[in-house]
């Protein structure tokens, strides 16, 4: 899976800030899923967006997916509200 993906940075935690090859930028945890509690974990070059915590979609102040389209889907801890 990392060969997919360009290290960008990395806190003391192991959660990183990846590049992958289509260009979107791409946050995991340490175990490689996607993860990240200050905004979305999947920055599409298109400018979409997921959030994800501990690889389940997640979003408490929004959506948890925010497409480029204007399309929008609500999830807490992977659940579709």
């Amino acid at each position: 899976m990392t060969d997919n993906y360009k290290l960008i940075s990395e806190d003391k935690d192991g959660n990183g800030v990846y590049i992958d090859k289509g260009g979107n930028t791409v946050y995991m945890n340490k175990n490689m899923e996607f993860h990240n509690i200050n905004g979305p974990a999947i920055k599409f070059v298109d400018g979409s967006e997921m959030w994800y915590v501990n690889n389940k979609l997640h979003g408490l102040d929004g959506p948890a997916i925010k497409l480029s389209n204007g399309t929008k889907s609500w999830y807490v801890r992977g659940d579709c509200l």
